[in-house]
């Protein structure tokens, strides 16, 4: 039996080193396989062994390239510096380096990040013979980690910059949760409370809402649970007991998921803005006192006042009529000066109670077509024009709500004006009209003298008159009571024009609501089947 056993241990260590090549071979093949790198090095930093991961990352096909090799050999001096240094120190201390991140740079030149290991390799004696590393590439993990960083400085900028934003704005700003209770209050708000933002912290609308207000304000936040953007008034409650009025404007914040999520309220202090409109109310009690006693002056103006008048006019003329060329020079000018005073007192009288009642004795607003207030004014002012042989064309006009008399009167002083303040030329007028936006524009242009830029204003004021009554004769009250009439239809009037260049009297009449957006002309040619013609003329006292 001893003899059957020999062959068996002669065999032995044939079979045992077999079994370790094998083990060693598996042992390569399953560091090759690893994706992370790992290399061995001398007490020298020479490079002894390298797996594929880590041969790859170098740049190289075999182990003959590398072996031998330092750092110094493949990487920036920088870098080779760096892990030199860690090396010296874990061959000195025999203590392992663990997980420190590194900087290196693949064959490309890329920027990598490792997280390595080195441990240090000991022989049968344990003095150490070397080392091991193991690094894993952590770029991506890195990069990842950078673009984090990167986002959460953005968002920590902008969140100081919302910060900066809210604590600037003018109006107080509060953000509620879903219970409605205080998460933020911007700098105006804690100094219209009177409160640190921690003070006000946790508290609902309660806290700051004036007891008589608090349904409101529960209406108002029931709202905005629906979505509903609200604003309303009401009134808030400092530390020190008093109160203010307050423009409270909120809106809900819901979850990608639609779920209420609380809301965000704008509070304005409109203390100044109710004391504006408590003068604002006492001015319109004035100005409705005011009018009342314009219209009262008015009565007393057009009965009281001219029937004394009429009795001095009748007896100036009477004694004109008897007395008149049997006196002296000086008692007849005398009596043309109580003739034409008299006159001139009438005219004040009526411009003056014309003017007074634009807003109070007009008629109500109604559809119009401004077309036939132009022809009636054509009609009123037919002599004028047939002794000047003037020429008047007219663009088709609008339709708007209006008072006919007064639009009438309107055209009237206007086309009056022109014919007044003429030149040496036939007078010629033109009447254009066309839709801007909400008004339609209408402008009445001649060939006058014009009018000098710096009075452009002034000629629209009462009894304001650029020439004397003996170059041209007027009260100073027609385009005063043209602005009037434009005022109270809701409109504007101006003047644009330029000494000897004549005059365009520019004026805007809101568009009626009801009138079509185009086409929507009534005036000489909003009949088509009446006038073919959109221009109507006037020249020699007739009218095509």
């Amino acid at each position: 039996m001893a003899n059957d056993r020999l062959p068996q241990e002669h065999d032995g260590p044939e079979r045992s080193n077999a079994a370790l090549a094998a083990d060693a071979s598996l042992l390569r093949a399953v560091v090759d396989n690893l994706p992370d790198y790992i290399y061995v090095k001398d007490t020298q930093s020479r490079f002894v062994l390298n797996n594929r991961a880590h041969l790859r990352v170098l740049g190289a096909q075999s182990q003959e390239e590398v072996a031998g090799k330092t750092d110094y050999d493949i990487f920036p001096a920088e870098l080779a510096h760096l892990y030199a240094a860690d090396e010296r120190e874990v061959l000195r201390t025999g203590e392992a380096l663990s997980e420190r991140e590194e900087r290196a740079v693949d064959p490309e030149g890329e920027e990598q990040w490792l997280l390595t290991t080195k441990t240090p390799l000991r022989g049968a004696d344990g003095r150490v013979v070397g080392l091991v590393g193991i690094s894993r590439n952590i770029t991506a993990r890195k990069r990842v980690e950078e673009a984090l960083k990167l986002r959460d400085a953005a968002l920590q900028e902008a969140h100081q910059e919302l910060e900066r934003v809210l604590d600037t704005m003018g109006d107080g700003v509060m953000v509620l949760d879903a219970n409605h209770r205080l998460v933020r209050a911007n700098r105006r708000m804690c100094e219209l409370l009177q409160y640190a933002e921690a003070e006000l912290l946790g508290k609902g609308p309660e806290f700051w809402t004036h007891p008589d207000h608090l349904t409101i304000s529960g209406d108002e936040l029931a709202k905005r649970r629906h979505g509903e953007r609200t604003t309303y008034e009401t009134k808030c409650l400092r530390r020190d007991g008093s109160s203010f009025p307050a423009l409270a404007t909120g809106v809900a914040i819901f979850d990608e998921g639609g779920a209420y999520q609380g809301a965000v309220g704008c509070v304005a202090d409109i203390t100044s803005l109710k004391h504006a409109e408590g003068q604002l109310r006492e001015t319109m009690a004035e100005l409705a006192r005011s009018n009342a006693e314009l219209e009262q002056f008015a009565c007393v103006a057009s009965h009281d006042l001219q029937e004394p008048l009429r009795k001095m006019a009748s007896f100036a003329e009477l004694l004109a009529k008897r007395y008149q060329g049997q006196l002296d020079e000086k008692a007849d000018r005398f009596i043309d000066y109580i003739t034409d005073g008299a006159a001139r007192m009438r005219e004040l009288i009526q411009g003056l109670l014309a003017y007074s009642r634009v807003g109070t004795k007009g008629q109500e607003l109604a559809p119009v077509a401004l077309g036939e207030c132009f022809e009636q004014a054509l009609a009123n002012l037919e002599t004028a024009l047939e002794d000047c042989q003037a020429v008047v064309t007219c663009d088709p006009l609008p339709t708007v709500n209006a008072d006919p008399l007064q639009m009438t009167q309107l055209f009237q002083n206007l086309l009056g004006n022109a014919l007044k303040f003429r030149g040496e030329e036939t007078p010629r007028i033109h009447t254009s009209a066309e839709r801007r936006g909400a008004s339609h524009r209408l402008c009445v242009a001649d060939n006058g003298i014009g009018i000098e830029p710096e009075f452009a204003e002034r000629i629209f004021i009462l009894y304001q008159r650029l020439h004397t009554r003996q170059e041209y004769p007027g009260t100073g009250l027609g385009l005063a009571l043209c602005r009037k009439i434009v005022e109270r239809h809701g409109g504007r009037i101006w003047v644009e024009s330029g000494s000897g260049t004549g005059a365009t009297f520019v004026l805007t009449i809101p568009v009626l609501e009801s009138a079509e957006p185009a086409g929507d002309a009534g005036g000489p040619a909003a009949d088509s089947e009446k006038r073919p013609d959109p221009t109507c003329f006037r020249q020699k006292g007739e009218v095509s």
